[in-house]
């Protein structure tokens, strides 16, 4: 759910021309969260990653999602 949220935005940023192709987006692998965390309902860290297009040459942007 999470993860098919992120990339309709980055598909969307792609088709928009506001980045390149070529991005990525890695999830947690839920048995690798620990269980304590699980049972608290909290994902692990979501992690995409995009080269903007155009004249920029690097922009690193980070962002945390709470609910």
């Amino acid at each position: 759910m999470i993860e098919n949220e992120i990339r309709a935005v980055l598909s969307q940023a792609e088709a928009n021309g506001g980045i390149d192709r070529g991005w990525t987006v890695s999830t947690p692998d839920v048995l690798s969260i620990p269980e304590n965390l699980r049972a608290q309902r909290i994902a692990g860290a979501f992690v995409f990653r995009a080269r903007l297009a155009g004249s920029v040459r690097r922009v690193r942007i980070e962002g945390f999602l709470s609910v």
